[in-house]
């Protein structure tokens, strides 16, 4: 599919199985059949989540657009699960799904670019709700 200048947008798919290709201890064919439902669940969502964020790319919404900032704060409270999260720890969660080649693999299977959409999404979020103000300087 072409836009009006003759490039070719940007294609949303809707993987039934995201993580099918992702190799894992715990994702393989065998494995996968006796995954508990919330497992099963948990995998739904994160793929509702990544299409929503290629929706909001595909738009041509910026990365700090309120609404994308506000689904990005999903992603946030996924990370506090494992542990305290500042704005730079989170920005290199972000960066980590653009550049390790397996996690940018999993974005790009429902949009291309959305690995770096995502990353810029969440450094954007860092800097806006988690940085704090340095001492001596003005905000």
């Amino acid at each position: 599919m072409e836009n009006e200048s003759g490039a070719a947008e940007p294609r949303i798919r809707r993987p039934e199985r995201l993580l099918d290709g992702f190799e894992s201890p715990l994702h393989d064919a065998e494995s996968r059949e006796r995954w508990p439902e919330h497992m099963v669940a948990e995998e739904q969502e994160m793929a509702a989540r990544l299409v929503r964020m290629a929706e909001f790319m595909v738009a041509g919404k910026p990365v700090d657009d309120p609404e994308v900032l506000a689904e990005i704060d999903w992603y946030y409270r996924v990370a506090l699960r494992y542990g305290p999260t500042d704005d730079q720890l989170f920005t290199d969660i972000g960066r980590l799904c653009a550049d390790n080649d397996q996690l940018r693999a999993l974005f790009e299977k429902v949009a291309n670019g959305l690995a770096t959409y995502q990353r810029d999404a969440m450094a954007a979020f860092a800097q806006a709700r988690l940085s704090t103000p340095h001492l001596g300087q003005e905000s």
